[in-house]
């Protein structure tokens, strides 16, 4: 029987009608669960703009390149597990849930569509690429679990969101320049446990909310040339080697945390607030370089915690114009400049400041604790 075409308040009648069949108008309800001889319903007028359907478990293709329609809209394949591909060069939007849980789809072909809504895509553990070259927008989990993608394209993308490639697997091993190339907007948890990916670079990214990274357990470089704010963007990434931020000025809360086995220098020349937490347990990050002399703030923090278990923490430069804040004592436990490595290796880590703040510093509120380890430069 395949897939049958109706105007849109056709359909939203009928669903309504086997709701309140079935207990009520909020009944929990999906176009696939329809019984197959409502399929027989006559289609009624063919002029419409909105791809509104009756599709039953037994479709494997569906193809479409009628102009009059630009949407298709939200659960209209959702849970076709035959269906295999999609080619609809006409459609302009994807909504919510269209396509979740078609577990056998692996090709789709969209050249038109600029919007894909909430989970369009979710659970489609078949789909090997997802390339829209004429997409902008990217909603919440529209991927996610997709965990066979290899390759991605969106040339024209400007907004990334939440969880929108959550857990796609092993296969996308970088993100280039060119796949995102003027994103602005990660959402959280965006590339959360894609643990295949390895390299990343965002040339047009502001700024990363929650978690974007977390998890990415194989990342080792990430570049962000004008990303202005993390937050706890690369939690648990645990080979993350180089990271590029030259203009990043707020670094959230464990934005690095559990960076551990390969992170071994930073450089963060636009940074003036740290975050608690924020490089805690990086074992091997040796050298932090915050701040210089010309920004435009004349003030910052550095937060409860932010260098815990840091323990190759050698070198921390402070190249501020004015003397940064140090919320609590505890930013160095189990660090070298505190007394735990010393005892041990008998080597104490250092705090580089400018020469004309050096007896301020000193004497701060809590950095006073670490007087012994500044060094004037």
């Amino acid at each position: 029987m395949g897939l049958k075409l109706y105007p849109e308040t056709a359909v939203i009648n009928l669903a309504n009608a086997i709701r309140s069949a079935y207990g009520g108008i909020s009944t929990s309800y999906r176009v696939s669960d329809m019984a197959s001889a409502i399929l027989n319903i006559p289609a009624g007028e063919d002029n419409f703009s909105v791809l509104a359907s009756v599709v039953d478990g037994t479709i494997t293709e569906f193809s479409y390149s009628n102009q009059a329609i630009s949407v298709i809209t939200s659960w209209t394949f959702y849970d076709c597990r035959l269906l295999e591909r999609v080619d609809c060069p006409s459609i302009t939007e994807i909504q919510d849930q269209a396509f979740q849980s078609c577990y056998s789809l692996s090709s789709i072909s969209f050249p038109l569509c600029s919007y894909i809504g909430s989970y369009a895509f979710a659970f489609c553990s078949n789909l090997t690429a997802a390339c829209f070259p004429s997409c902008v927008s990217i909603s919440t989990a529209a991927f996610t679990n997709c965990n066979k993608i290899s390759s991605l394209s969106f040339p024209l993308c400007t907004i990334i969101g939440s969880n929108a490639f959550y857990a796609i697997g092993s296969g996308v091993k970088s993100i280039t320049s060119e796949v995102f190339p003027i994103c602005t907007t990660i959402g959280s948890a965006a590339f959360y446990l894609c643990h295949g990916l390895s390299y990343v670079y965002f040339p047009e990214v502001t700024q990363m909310l929650g978690n974007t990274f977390g998890g990415c357990s194989s990342l080792s470089t990430a570049v962000f040339p004008l990303c202005t704010k993390i937050d706890d963007s690369f939690r648990g990434c645990s080979h993350l080697t180089s990271v590029s931020l030259p203009l990043c000025e707020i670094v959230g809360y464990q934005a690095f945390y559990y960076c551990s086995y390969r992170l071994s220098s930073i450089s963060l020349p636009a940074c003036y607030s740290i975050g608690s937490n924020a490089f805690a347990e990086a074992y091997r990050l040796s050298i932090i370089d915050l701040g210089s002399n010309n920004l435009s703030v004349n003030s910052g923090v550095i937060g409860a915690s932010a260098f815990r278990s840091c323990r190759s923490l050698l070198s921390l430069y402070l190249r501020y114009s004015f003397t940064i804040s140090l919320s609590n004592i505890n930013a160095f436990t189990s660090t070298p400049i505190s007394n735990y490595t010393a005892s041990t290796s008998g080597v104490y880590g250092s705090i580089y400041v400018p020469s004309s703040l050096y007896d301020t510093y000193i004497t701060a509120t809590n950095w006073a604790t670490y007087s012994s380890r500044f060094v004037s430069i």
